[in-house]
C-alpha cells in the first residue's frame, strides 16, 4: 500500500534532509506551498495539497489540510482489513507522516493578530497535528527540526519505533498546546478567559 507524508510547514531548517529520509522510506511527499517550493528547489518530486485531494484551492488554500480524504487517511487503522478496503475503494491513500509547524507566541501572529487569524491556515494545520497525535500508534509526527532526525526511527512496528512515536507525539502535543496558548492570548489579551 502507497503512504503518504503530509508535510504542512513554513519550517525550512532540515526540511530537505526529512524530505530525502521520507522519500528514501517510500512515502509520497504531499506539500502546501511553502514546504513544496523548498523540497521543488532541491529537485526532489511533490505532489502539490490540492493534487492529492483532487480540490482546488477555496479561501486560497487555507482549509486544503483540513479534507477529509487526508484524515481518513490518518485515522485508518491499517491492521482492519475491512478499513484499508473501504480507503482503498474511496480512491484515498494511509497517511504515515505529519509534518507541521504552529505560532507559539502571540509575535508570531504578527503585527494585527485578529487579522492574521482570519487569513492563515493554522486552525486547519492545528487540525491535521492534531488528528496525527491521536494516532500515534502507526503515524509519525513531526513539528520541530530538532526532532526531524528520529524520523527514521519512528518506521515500522518495533517496540522501539513505537516508543519513538509516542515520545514524538507528545513532543507534538506540547507544541499544539503552545499554539493553543498563544492563540488564546492574541484573542483574549494577556489576561485570558478573565478579559
Amino acid at each position: 500500500m502507497k503512504k503518504r507524508a503530509i508535510l504542512a510547514t513554513r519550517l525550512e531548517d532540515g526540511l530537505t534532509d526529512l524530505a530525502y529520509t521520507l522519500l528514501n522510506a517510500g512515502h509520497e511527499l504531499i506539500t502546501d506551498n511553502h514546504a513544496g517550493r523548498i523540497i521543488a528547489m532541491a529537485g526532489l518530486p511533490v505532489t502539490p495539497v490540492e493534487f492529492a485531494t483532487r480540490q482546488s484551492k477555496i479561501t486560497l488554500g487555507r482549509t486544503a489540510s483540513l479534507h477529509y480524504s487526508l484524515h481518513a487517511g490518518i485515522a485508518v487503522d491499517t491492521a482492519d482489513a475491512k478499513q484499508v478496503s473501504a480507503l482503498a475503494a474511496a480512491s484515498m491513500t494511509r497517511v504515515d507522516v505529519v509534518v507541521a509547524q504552529l505560532p507559539q507566541a502571540v509575535s508570531d501572529f504578527g503585527e494585527h493578530p485578529e487579522a492574521t487569524l482570519f487569513r492563515s491556515d493554522w486552525p486547519a494545520t492545528a487540525a491535521l497535528l492534531q488528528s496525527a497525535i491521536a494516532r500515534f500508534d502507526r503515524v509519525v509526527t513531526l513539528c520541530d527540526p530538532a526532532t526531524f532526525a528520529d524520523a527514521k526511527d519512528a518506521f515500522g512496528d518495533s517496540e522501539e519505533a513505537v516508543a519513538t512515536r509516542k515520545k514524538l507525539a507528545i513532543t507534538a502535543l506540547k507544541h499544539l498546546g503552545g499554539y493553543q496558548a498563544a492563540l488564546l492570548e492574541a484573542i483574549a489579551g494577556p489576561q485570558g478567559w478573565d478579559a
